[in-house]
């Protein structure tokens, strides 16, 4: 840089990480519009080092080591500086992945405990209903047989008065409500207690995902055990729509895609509810698997928002969030593409029409090295 802190001279790695096309783009620039800390001329005159954030042409938010060091001249004066940085892109992504892993690893060990925690009195419950139902249902056919014996004591007036309180009580206690609304009773309860039973299995198996190592997994039961957790999330905002074609088992992390399925669902649930903006309509999740080849295609389209044209090329990169500020991290999709693309060889394609929806398309590859298809 010269004296007032514009460029002179760059190597082609500043030009990279910046963005621009060649050294002559950035001649003359002020090196100072280039960072997102400014600084005043007086902030020149001294050494510097430090961590901070370069801004790309694109726009794109660069971490860096900084060191700057003025080349002064005989009388003290400064003709020059010399400029240097680590791009701590990578590091920092690395050190967000680890944060990522550990939370998610502290929130696996919670949910694998409230699990144990619900499946013993939900087992309790569960026994004690089944001997209910059965007891109902013995009561009934001692109630046929006590309703026929009324019947023939209701002839003789010897009973007549017997008769007639056991009637009023029988009324008074609405026992033919009881006899007709109990049985759907049991039914609706005993299907609330499959889905929390459902819930706690998905719960170990979200919190127990099985060896680090690649394993062949059947990914449809993962996308199946991965909509009953994020059921909450679409809902209130969308219907669900599958179509989960028998494919072979997939080669993979298995923990690792649930999260990849999980933070595409969330996303398209979040995009749904953008588009509805309190309307109260419902949009549509489609999620369907197929086999292309030697490749296993798993779609998640959503009826929401869509993504804007112009950052469509963003969308991956870490930090890069369209949702409003506290509702996402700009991770999910980052993450998702390094799961796909780096630790499973394969890809990841969207296609989106902003206000009629998403398609994200995860490619992933039926045989690898050492393991059969």
């Amino acid at each position: 840089l010269d004296a007032e802190g514009r460029i002179t001279q760059a190597n082609q790695a500043a030009v990279s990480t910046l963005g621009y096309p060649n050294e002559a783009a950035l001649l003359g620039v002020a090196f100072a519009t280039l960072t997102t800390q400014p600084e005043q001329p007086t902030g020149w005159l001294a050494c510097d080092a430090r961590d901070l954030e370069l801004v790309a042409q694109d726009g794109r938010l660069v971490p860096v080591h900084f060191t700057r060091s003025p080349i002064r001249a005989s009388d003290g004066s400064i003709e020059a500086y010399v400029c240097v940085w680590l791009d701590l892109s990578d590091q920092r992504q690395l050190e967000i992945e680890l944060r990522h892993a550990q939370k998610l690893e502290s929130l696996g060990q919670m949910a694998a405990g409230v699990a144990h925690e619900i499946n013993t009195p939900i087992q309790f419950v569960g026994d004690s209903l089944s001997f209910l139902q059965e007891a109902f249902d013995d009561l009934r056919r001692v109630l046929t047989t006590y309703r026929q014996s009324r019947e023939q004591w209701g002839r003789d007036a010897r009973f007549a008065q017997w008769v007639q309180a056991v009637t009023a009580a029988e009324e008074e206690a609405d026992i033919e409500f009881v006899e007709a609304e109990a049985p759907g009773a049991f039914e609706r309860a005993s299907h609330g207690l499959s889905r929390v039973a459902s819930i706690v299995k998905a719960l170990k198996s979200f919190s127990h995902p099985g060896s680090e190592d690649v394993a062949p997994t059947d990914l449809n039961e993962v996308i199946a055990t991965t909509l009953t957790l994020a059921h909450n999330e679409y809902k209130y905002v969308a219907d669900l729509e599958t179509d989960l074609k028998e494919l072979p088992e997939v080669p993979c992390h298995a923990g690792d895609m649930g999260q990849v399925f999980l933070n595409l669902i969330v996303n398209a649930a979040h995009a749904i509810e953008e588009k509805a903006q309190g309307t109260g309509e419902h949009g549509r999740i489609r999620i369907a698997s197929r086999q292309e080849g030697d490749w296993a295609v798993y779609s998640i389209s959503d009826t929401g928002a869509g993504i804007p044209a112009h950052v469509m090329d963003r969308i991956f990169d870490p930090f890069f969030t369209t949702k409003e500020v506290g509702k996402g991290t700009g991770q999910g999709l980052a993450i998702s593409q390094r799961i796909v693309v780096e630790k499973h060889r394969g890809r990841i394609e969207v296609d989106s029409s902003p206000g009629e929806g998403t398609t994200f398309r995860i490619f992933l590859p039926l045989r690898r090295a050492g393991l059969a298809a």
